[in-house]
């Protein structure tokens, strides 16, 4: 299972939000 960090720069607020990827390539938002 890969795990993958990303920062969304919003335009009023920074966010972040961290995904799963597991072998089959199914992603899923933590």
């Amino acid at each position: 299972m890969t795990r993958i960090l990303g920062i969304d720069p919003g335009s009023q607020r920074t966010g972040l939000g961290i995904i799963d990827v597991d072998e089959s390539g199914r992603s899923r938002h933590v």
